[in-house]
């Protein structure tokens, strides 16, 4: 484990450890996870031999604030469900053309809708038009959109939210029974780092709470009888020697970047069997930078992420290359 105050790696014995690093959204160019969520669970339990599975089944939300220099956050879809409709720079309804439902159809149909426009116009956003709204009903209906877009400019009484889709939730991560155990002796996993089977290939909304309550529950409740007999596993320690060389955050930061990019486009929302290849090859190049950089600098919070969101990638896109069947959150287009 890396010590933050001293830039030092420790050594943590435990009878027990569970993994509950959350997701890895934030391995792609828009998401609404946590700065720092890019599989870090995922790519430790691979690095020691769990099990890993549904990987492929990376949710993206439909609608999410869009600004150059802002912060993303959720805008709900209770405001389709009120009546307000997606449309392009021109104004057009395009979701219509999608689905009978328009921008009321499911999650997965409208995402794909509002990637294709973005693809076909190469706008970096669409908007949410707010207009068939009465203003007074928006600010107090919705005080938190409301007030979040006010911060960045936008008055949503007046003026239409711009939007993206983003990298949501993972389905799949490490294979877990309903008590959280993984198949590495002494080993668990609960919430969005663990896969028990229950999101299948699209989470329905909120879901993903319960979950997180009540694997914890079943994982402590199973531990607490017999964690005091268990024995300590004491694996042979790696020497750790720490090079004062320091990484160049320009460097990492920028190959952080290209991770997002790459998945964003070519394994992202809609995917082929050439974007994932040429994906692959994109991080395979970044892996081996990657080492040397693990090898030869001291470690820092952004190295690691680096190093584990490479290896994340990698994991999404293989598992994505071995399912050809288009299911959920997973679409697969054939190559022109």
């Amino acid at each position: 484990v890396l010590d933050d105050a001293n830039g030092e790696v420790v050594a943590i014995v435990a009878r027990k450890t569970v993994l509950a690093s959350g997701g890895l959204g934030q391995i792609f160019q828009h998401s609404t996870n946590r700065q720092g969520s890019v599989g870090h669970g995922i790519a430790m339990a691979y690095r020691v031999g769990a099990r890993l599975i549904d990987l492929e089944y990376v949710q993206f939300h439909p609608t999410v604030f869009y600004g150059p220099n802002a912060p993303h956050f959720l805008v709900t879809e209770a405001l389709r469900g009120e009546g307000a409709v997606l449309v392009n720079s021109r104004g057009d309804k395009f979701v219509d053309t999608f689905h009978p439902l328009g921008s009321l159809a499911p999650r997965d149909i409208v995402s794909r809708a509002i990637h294709q426009e973005m693809v076909s116009s190469g706008d970096p956003c669409v908007f949410l038009d707010l207009s068939a709204l009465e203003p007074g009903f928006i600010s107090e209906r919705f005080p938190f959109i409301y007030r979040r877009c006010q911060e960045q400019g936008i008055d949503i009484r007046s003026e239409p939210i711009p939007v993206v889709p983003a990298a949501h939730y993972t389905c799949g991560g490490i294979h877990t029974d309903l008590n959280g155990r993984t198949n590495v002796k002494h080993s668990n996993a609960i919430g969005e780092t663990a896969c028990t089977g229950l999101h299948g290939a699209n989470r329905l909304a909120s879901t993903s709470l319960l979950e997180c309550l009540t694997g914890a529950k079943c994982t402590a409740r199973e531990d607490i009888g017999d964690i005091r007999n268990m024995e300590f596993r004491l694996p042979e320690p790696r020497e750790w020697k720490s090079p004062q060389r320091v990484a160049d955050p320009t460097l990492i930061l920028q190959d952080l970047n290209q991770v997002r990019q790459t998945m964003w486009n070519y394994a992202g929302i809609v995917r082929s069997n050439r974007r994932l290849a040429r994906a692959r090859r994109i991080l395979l190049e970044l892996r081996e930078e990657v080492r040397s950089f693990y090898s030869d600098c001291r470690l820092s919070p952004e190295l690691i992420d680096l190093r584990n969101a490479v290896r994340t990638a990698l994991l999404v896109v293989h598992a994505a290359s071995l399912n050809p069947d288009s299911k959920g959150c997973h679409y697969v287009v054939e190559d022109d």
